[in-house]
């Protein structure tokens, strides 16, 4: 959840470099809610039950938790349909920092 914080307090530069920021997880709407209300985020957690977007962006963590598929961490910036910056990690502790993300942005948009 730190890491949904961290993009929280960032949040203001991503809308000033014009990106708008989501998050997606295998938890059902309703305990995505509930983050997002107890967190106070400003942007939203996608629901995605079924795991298409997982197997979509290849993230798919077979048997990950507790026998359950998951996904493996992942930042991606998409513009015009494409990805165009990814950080993957085998390591669910590991996540890229906001600034990293930031600094990832401004170079692909000259900001």
């Amino acid at each position: 959840m730190s890491e949904l914080q961290g993009l929280q307090l960032r949040h203001e530069e991503f809308r000033r470099l014009g990106a708008r920021v989501a998050a997606i997880c295998v938890d059902p709407p309703e305990r995505n809610a509930e983050v997002v209300g107890n967190l106070g985020l400003d942007f939203p957690i996608l629901a995605d039950v079924d795991r298409a977007a997982v197997r979509a962006f290849g993230v798919l963590h077979e048997d990950g938790f507790q026998g359950q598929d998951i996904a493996r961490p992942a930042t991606f910036i998409a513009a015009d349909g494409r990805v165009r910056w990814s950080s993957l990690t085998g390591n669910y502790r590991v996540r890229p920092r906001p600034e990293t993300i930031l600094d990832a942005l401004r170079e692909l948009t000259g900001g």
